[in-house]
């Protein structure tokens, strides 16, 4: 009985869980995206809000096929709309063969977008508001 009730209570907290849905969103509307261009390609797989002392941040979760080139070309537009002073661009590690892209900056009002483009891994945009 012990073994049933075990197994029963690990299914329940497996299915628990959360999970980023395979079905892709539209393209959020919200104070975090009035400050940055939509993607022309790729979808959203899921978005995330969180918020603490220092901060509200934004995370739009891009589709599994989001390019790396799509992820530079995308960074070419947020530079475009103000986000011009560089934190850092360049490569982000996801192996010691394979290699990623991030951007990462500032626009005139210190809010900071950070694009990550890890394949396999993770492709996000964050957007970050100062309090």
């Amino acid at each position: 009985m012990k073994t049933v009730f075990t197994f029963l209570l690990a299914v329940a907290m497996f299915a628990a869980i959360p999970t980023i849905s395979s079905a892709l969103e539209a393209w959020p509307d919200n104070e975090y995206t009035k400050l940055i261009p939509q993607p022309e390609v790729a979808g959203v797989s899921t978005t995330h809000e969180r918020e603490n002392e220092q901060n509200r941040s934004f995370t739009i979760y891009m589709a599994k096929d989001w390019t790396i080139e799509q992820s530079k070309t995308y960074a070419e537009k947020v530079k475009a709309m103000g986000f011009i002073y560089p934190i850092y661009e360049g490569a982000a590690f996801v192996t010691e063969d394979e290699k990623g892209y991030r951007y990462e900056a500032l626009n005139k009002d210190k809010v900071r977008i950070c694009i990550t483009n890890k394949p396999g891994i993770v492709r996000t945009i964050v957007v970050d508001i100062r309090k």
